[in-house]
């Protein structure tokens, strides 16, 4: 008497039902996960100007004067004894969340003091959601 074994597998047609439900599974959260990211650097973007915000005016406090430069935060300007800098933790402006720097206008826009921004995703100046500037005027 012979021993018959049985094996038990999937059919290929089991496969393809397996994989079509993983891809559209993945279709569908895909997009979600990724516009929770750019939405986060969006985020990141407004902290980082807010701290860049708050050192400039440390800055004005101490010198009387806003910087001409960003790079003035981290680096005394000239050999003014009023400097009490740096002004930020790191030694270096941060770049945005896109790996660009941030811009700094003095006089700013619209009758501000100044104005700090970042050209958003694009890095061009203008743009739509994710590719929208963001600056110290910046209202959400």
């Amino acid at each position: 008497m012979k021993n018959v074994v049985y094996r038990r597998s999937f059919t290929l047609v089991e496969m393809l039902v397996v994989v079509t439900i993983i891809a559209l599974i993945a279709g569908l959260v895909l997009p979600n996960v990724m516009g929770g990211l750019e939405k986060s650097n969006r985020h990141a973007a407004k902290a980082q100007i807010k701290v860049l915000d708050d050192a400039v005016l440390s800055y004005y406090l101490d010198m009387k004067e806003h910087p001409r430069t960003l790079n003035d935060l981290v680096k005394n300007p000239g050999s003014s004894a009023k400097w009490n800098g740096p002004y930020l933790k790191s030694s270096a402006i941060p770049k945005d969340p896109w790996g660009n720097e941030y811009y700094f206008d003095l006089p700013g826009q619209d009758g501000r003091g100044y104005d700090i921004y970042s050209y958003g995703k694009d890095g061009a100046s203008g743009g739509q959601k994710n590719d929208a500037d963001i600056g110290s005027w910046y209202e959400e």
